[in-house]
């Protein structure tokens, strides 16, 4: 009768390491090393008792504790691992966007690393994905032919596009979540001569909090081609010099001048003061405060800020506090085969809002200026420098 001793200290040694705890359709490889020790050290005190008891005089092999803990392992680790993969598949059946193999979306996975891992394995344990994973890209030529849950490392980036057209992959996933700003351009430059898509993984702070998921792939965006963090604005500082102000913001109806709009208002100024030259742009910027916004203390000037006659009367009436200046042309190429337009919009036109800005003492005159970082010895930088 001795296995009755024996079967109560394994149960007590398993109760103790936690193994009746869990849940065992989440069996994961933190519960195996707990099992393996568990099972260890009840080995090791069922050999004790029996040592100190019997002598080891009872007639059979003393490597039959060996096989009683190996076997203890198997068969406990092997219940566990049943249950996990039947509750898994069960899962999977029940969900009503099953997408079958042959609808799947053939993609590749850049670096072959934890995040890529990661990457896979979601996809391999929810069949409702419509992702297929053919491959992994990766410059460490160690891990080249080597495989991850059963998908192998094709080969480095510099093989992508080969790679990308002999597998027909659809998509590309850039699993590598602490590469530099640099390390990324490169990576984008490889995928654009592939000719379809890739998206990114976030950065390593979400993985560590344990946010990694398919569905937190996105698109590449500038933040990760700056190779830093992006500049965190000081909201408080921002507020004070713009709320309750007359604000006036020229180039209101480009691309930047209307974000800044957007930004400006919600700081709450006592009137916006919106300039452009082009009709339909101010409209548009206009009725977008208004509507969409909520802003009612917008008014619209239609005119060119050359127009020093013009500008003298806007200043005048509405007495701005704070100018943003963003009035200008900006497309280098254009600019550059017409210089003379530069010098007479981008030069003459900051003149003349700079001394009114001077002359009726506003507070504050940001000059916003972008063309220089395209090419700053241009007849472009020249222009606004």
């Amino acid at each position: 009768m001795i296995w009755i001793p024996i079967l109560l200290m394994k149960l007590c040694t398993f109760f103790l390491f936690g193994l009746y705890q869990g849940m065992w359709r989440y069996t994961s490889i933190g519960d195996f090393w707990r099992l393996l020790q568990a099972s260890a050290t009840s080995t090791l005190l069922i050999m004790a008792v029996v040592f100190i008891f019997y002598r080891f005089e009872g007639g059979y092999s003393r490597a039959v504790f060996l096989i009683d803990g190996g076997l203890t392992f198997l068969f406990t680790g092997g219940l566990r691992m049943a249950i996990r993969t039947l509750y898994g598949r069960k899962d999977r059946a029940g969900q009503a966007l099953f997408v079958p193999p042959s609808q799947r979306k053939r993609i590749i996975i850049v670096g072959a690393g934890d995040a890529g891992e990661k990457i896979l394995r979601e996809i391999i344990e929810n069949d409702h994905l419509p992702f297929s994973v053919v491959g992994f890209i990766d410059d460490d030529p160690k891990k080249h032919g080597r495989s991850i849950h059963g998908i192998r490392v094709l080969g480095s980036l510099n093989e992508l596009a080969r790679i990308v057209k002999d597998k027909e992959v659809k998509e590309i996933l850039i699993a590598i979540p602490s590469a530099t700003g640099e390390q990324i351009r490169r990576i984008v430059d490889i995928c654009k001569t592939c000719g379809i898509a890739y998206k990114t993984l976030p950065g390593i702070g979400e993985i560590i909090d344990g946010r990694v998921s398919i569905k937190a792939l996105r698109d590449v965006n500038y933040e990760d081609l700056l190779g830093r963090s992006p500049v965190q604005l000081d909201m408080g500082e921002i507020r004070g010099y713009l709320d309750g102000k007359v604000v006036l913001v020229s180039g209101s109806g480009g691309s930047i001048g209307a974000e800044l709009c957007r930004q400006i208002v919600r700081f709450r100024p006592r009137m916006l003061i919106l300039v452009d030259a082009n009709e339909a742009n101010l409209f548009h910027i206009e009725m977008e405060l208004h509507n969409e916004l909520g802003s009612d203390r917008c008014r619209a000037v239609l005119g060119r800020v050359q127009n020093e006659t013009l500008m003298a009367s806007v200043f005048q009436t509405y007495r701005p506090q704070v100018v943003f200046h963003a009035a200008a042309y900006k497309h280098v190429p254009m600019l550059e085969k017409n210089p003379w337009e530069a010098v007479f919009n981008n030069i003459n036109g900051s003149r003349v809002i700079m001394e009114m800005a001077r002359r009726h003492e506003a507070e504050r005159f940001v000059l916003v200026s972008t063309d220089k970082a395209v090419r700053p010895t241009n007849v472009m930088g020249r222009a606004n420098g």
